[in-house]
Protein backbone atom coordinates (compact mmCIF):
# COMPACT_ATOMS: atom_id res chain seq x y z
CA UNK A 1 0.00 0.00 0.00
CA UNK A 2 1.34 3.31 -1.18
CA UNK A 3 1.74 5.92 2.01
CA UNK A 4 0.10 9.21 0.65
CA UNK A 5 0.06 11.90 2.88
CA UNK A 6 -3.57 12.89 4.09
CA UNK A 7 -6.18 15.17 2.01
CA UNK A 8 -5.87 17.59 4.68
CA UNK A 9 -1.83 17.92 4.05
CA UNK A 10 -2.30 17.62 0.64
CA UNK A 11 -4.34 20.48 0.33
CA UNK A 12 -3.94 22.73 2.98
CA UNK A 13 -0.74 22.54 4.76
CA UNK A 14 1.26 21.46 1.84
CA UNK A 15 0.13 24.93 0.09
CA UNK A 16 0.29 27.02 3.02
CA UNK A 17 3.73 25.81 3.37
CA UNK A 18 4.74 26.17 0.28
CA UNK A 19 3.80 29.86 0.56
CA UNK A 20 6.31 30.45 3.12
CA UNK A 21 8.90 28.59 1.73
CA UNK A 22 8.74 30.93 -1.68
CA UNK A 23 8.91 34.17 0.40
CA UNK A 24 5.68 34.77 1.81
CA UNK A 25 5.96 37.04 5.24
CA UNK A 26 4.50 35.03 8.11
CA UNK A 27 2.36 38.35 8.88
CA UNK A 28 0.87 38.76 5.34
CA UNK A 29 0.28 34.72 5.26
CA UNK A 30 -1.50 34.48 8.67
CA UNK A 31 -4.03 37.89 7.54
CA UNK A 32 -4.37 35.67 4.17
CA UNK A 33 -5.67 33.01 5.74
CA UNK A 34 -7.34 34.57 8.65
CA UNK A 35 -9.77 36.83 6.04
CA UNK A 36 -9.99 33.99 3.85
CA UNK A 37 -11.12 31.71 6.70
CA UNK A 38 -13.59 34.80 7.35
CA UNK A 39 -14.67 35.55 3.77
CA UNK A 40 -15.64 31.61 3.43
CA UNK A 41 -18.23 32.16 6.27
CA UNK A 42 -19.88 34.80 4.31
CA UNK A 43 -23.39 34.22 4.26
CA UNK A 44 -24.13 34.57 1.13
CA UNK A 45 -23.46 31.11 -0.90
CA UNK A 46 -21.57 31.54 -3.95
CA UNK A 47 -20.16 35.38 -3.00
CA UNK A 48 -16.98 34.20 -0.71
CA UNK A 49 -14.54 33.57 -4.03
CA UNK A 50 -15.43 36.87 -5.25
CA UNK A 51 -15.04 38.60 -1.68
CA UNK A 52 -11.94 36.79 -0.89
CA UNK A 53 -10.19 38.15 -4.77
CA UNK A 54 -11.60 41.78 -3.67
CA UNK A 55 -10.00 41.78 -0.25
CA UNK A 56 -6.66 40.01 -1.67
CA UNK A 57 -6.28 42.51 -4.42
CA UNK A 58 -7.45 45.68 -2.26
CA UNK A 59 -4.91 44.67 0.68
CA UNK A 60 -2.32 42.93 -1.56
CA UNK A 61 -2.81 39.76 0.25
CA UNK A 62 -1.69 35.83 -1.01
CA UNK A 63 -4.74 34.67 -2.89
CA UNK A 64 -3.53 31.14 -2.78
CA UNK A 65 -3.86 31.18 1.49
CA UNK A 66 -6.54 33.02 0.90
CA UNK A 67 -8.57 30.89 -1.41
CA UNK A 68 -6.90 27.70 0.40
CA UNK A 69 -8.55 28.82 3.50
CA UNK A 70 -12.15 29.91 2.04
CA UNK A 71 -12.24 26.30 0.97
CA UNK A 72 -11.72 24.81 4.70
CA UNK A 73 -14.16 27.16 5.84
CA UNK A 74 -17.23 25.53 3.52
CA UNK A 75 -18.58 23.29 5.68
CA UNK A 76 -18.86 25.72 8.64
CA UNK A 77 -20.21 28.22 6.28
CA UNK A 78 -23.53 26.24 5.46
CA UNK A 79 -24.01 25.50 9.86
CA UNK A 80 -23.71 29.20 10.37
CA UNK A 81 -25.73 30.85 7.53
CA UNK A 82 -29.00 30.36 9.82
CA UNK A 83 -27.37 31.57 13.06
CA UNK A 84 -26.20 34.47 10.72
CA UNK A 85 -29.64 34.86 9.60
CA UNK A 86 -30.89 34.60 13.43
CA UNK A 87 -28.67 37.26 15.31
CA UNK A 88 -29.09 40.01 12.13
CA UNK A 89 -33.06 39.47 12.72
CA UNK A 90 -32.39 40.35 16.32
CA UNK A 91 -30.03 42.67 15.88
CA UNK A 92 -32.34 44.67 13.40
CA UNK A 93 -35.41 44.09 15.16
CA UNK A 94 -36.89 41.75 12.42
CA UNK A 95 -39.94 39.01 12.37
CA UNK A 96 -37.72 35.87 12.21
CA UNK A 97 -38.12 34.08 8.23
CA UNK A 98 -39.00 30.43 8.36
CA UNK A 99 -35.88 29.08 6.40
CA UNK A 100 -36.44 25.74 5.02
CA UNK A 101 -35.78 24.99 1.72
CA UNK A 102 -39.11 23.41 0.39
CA UNK A 103 -40.79 26.85 1.52
CA UNK A 104 -37.92 28.64 -0.50
CA UNK A 105 -38.06 26.50 -3.74
CA UNK A 106 -42.04 26.55 -3.41
CA UNK A 107 -41.93 30.61 -3.04
CA UNK A 108 -39.54 31.39 -5.85
CA UNK A 109 -41.32 29.00 -8.50
CA UNK A 110 -44.44 31.23 -7.33
CA UNK A 111 -42.78 34.96 -7.69
CA UNK A 112 -38.82 35.28 -7.67
CA UNK A 113 -39.71 38.54 -7.00
CA UNK A 114 -41.45 38.18 -3.71
CA UNK A 115 -38.96 35.32 -3.12
CA UNK A 116 -36.13 38.26 -3.19
CA UNK A 117 -38.11 40.28 -0.98
CA UNK A 118 -38.37 37.88 1.73
CA UNK A 119 -34.98 35.96 1.44
CA UNK A 120 -32.65 38.95 0.49
CA UNK A 121 -33.94 40.58 3.78
CA UNK A 122 -32.71 37.51 5.46
CA UNK A 123 -29.50 37.73 3.61
CA UNK A 124 -28.64 41.16 4.55
CA UNK A 125 -29.72 40.13 8.17
CA UNK A 126 -26.79 37.17 8.04
CA UNK A 127 -24.30 39.47 6.32
CA UNK A 128 -25.31 42.52 9.08
CA UNK A 129 -24.14 40.10 11.90
CA UNK A 130 -21.45 38.76 9.89
CA UNK A 131 -20.19 42.29 9.69
CA UNK A 132 -20.31 42.72 13.49
CA UNK A 133 -18.76 39.34 14.41
CA UNK A 134 -15.93 38.70 12.32
CA UNK A 135 -13.78 41.68 12.72
CA UNK A 136 -12.20 40.00 16.46
CA UNK A 137 -12.02 36.57 15.21
CA UNK A 138 -10.21 37.85 11.93
CA UNK A 139 -7.67 40.30 14.20
CA UNK A 140 -7.07 37.41 16.92
CA UNK A 141 -6.85 34.58 14.29
CA UNK A 142 -4.16 36.50 12.13
CA UNK A 143 -2.01 37.37 15.38
CA UNK A 144 -2.38 33.67 16.36
CA UNK A 145 -1.16 32.61 12.96
CA UNK A 146 1.52 34.94 12.56
CA UNK A 147 3.23 33.63 15.64
CA UNK A 148 3.03 29.81 14.17
CA UNK A 149 3.95 30.79 10.59
CA UNK A 150 6.71 32.91 12.18
CA UNK A 151 7.78 29.77 14.02
CA UNK A 152 7.31 26.92 11.27
CA UNK A 153 9.62 29.45 9.04
CA UNK A 154 12.31 29.90 11.15
CA UNK A 155 12.35 25.62 11.28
Amino acid sequence: MENRPSFFRRRIVTPLLDQLRQGASPGKLAWSVSLGLACGLFPILGATTLLCGILGATLRLNHVAMQTANYLAYAPQLALIPAFIRLGEKISGAEPLAIDLAVMKARFTESPALFFQDFGAAAWHGVLAWLLVMPIPIWVGAKLLARVFSRVKKS
